[in-house]
């Protein structure tokens, strides 16, 4: 849990610096030849920051999964009679099917 808290903040903090640098990027770039062309300049920047704040949130979802999962105790009976009950059910419409 430590290794993916850790994954977490720097995958926050360079999201963070990046987006500095591209508002920076906008800037200067904005001065120099105009706005339009200050963001296209900068455009990609914002992508790939976009891009790792979604990672993140990925990250996270499928971290909670995982521990929402495995609080939930599985016992082996219960699958096993599960399947059971399915395959039983299945063969029964089947029969119920053959006499129509």
């Amino acid at each position: 849990m430590e290794n993916a808290k850790l994954a977490d903040i720097i995958i926050l903090s360079l999201a963070v610096a990046l987006f500095i640098i591209g508002v920076h990027q906008l800037f200067v770039f904005s001065e120099a030849r105009g706005l339009q062309d200050g963001i296209m300049a900068s455009y990609w920047i914002f992508m790939v920051v976009a891009a790792l704040l979604m990672w993140m949130k990925f990250r996270k979802d499928k971290i909670k999964n995982i521990v929402k999962n495995i609080d939930k105790p599985i016992s082996l009976k219960q699958n096993l009679s599960t399947k059971a009950h399915n395959t039983s059910n299945k063969s029964v419409d089947s029969k119920q099917k053959n006499k129509k």
